[in-house]
């Protein structure tokens, strides 16, 4: 594998290549944005496509029309519980049912737009950027 991760005997990345670009995405990266960074021609799309399929198949990665994320990525859309708050009145936040023993702590901007402030314990839908490996705001 070469320093730009691709594999010596073709011209698509590797997939330990594809999983850190993906990761470090703050969403969900389409098709085309994989092709971009990756420097992946026209012609070669459809074998990337194949891949990044493949990687879906073998539960590597999660994948639809938007775009594709590790497997152990939250959707782009979640409901979270509110666990507490900051000084500054930001929300901690956890994923709603996540019984795991080192539940995902989300930092949780909220809107400063009239309308009532979330309390603590309440259920929320929330637009999730990847800030980190497993961090989310």
């Amino acid at each position: 594998m070469s320093d730009d991760g691709l594999s010596p005997d073709d011209s698509l990345p590797g997939e330990a290549a594809l999983l850190d670009y993906i990761e470090s995405c703050p969403k969900p990266p389409s098709l085309r944005d994989v092709a971009r960074a990756f420097k992946i021609g026209q012609e070669h799309r459809s074998a990337l496509r194949q891949r990044l399929r493949q990687m879906a198949e073998n539960g590597t990665i999660n994948g639809d029309r938007r775009g594709v994320s590790t497997s152990d990525a939250l959707p782009e859309v979640s409901v979270l519980e509110i666990i507490s708050f900051n000084d500054d009145g930001d929300g901690l936040a956890g994923v709603v049912g996540d019984n795991s023993e080192n539940p995902l702590k989300i930092h949780v901007l909220l809107s400063r737009k009239s309308g009532r402030a979330p309390a603590l314990g309440q259920q929320i839908l929330a637009r999730l950027s990847r800030i980190g490996k497993t961090e989310y705001e």
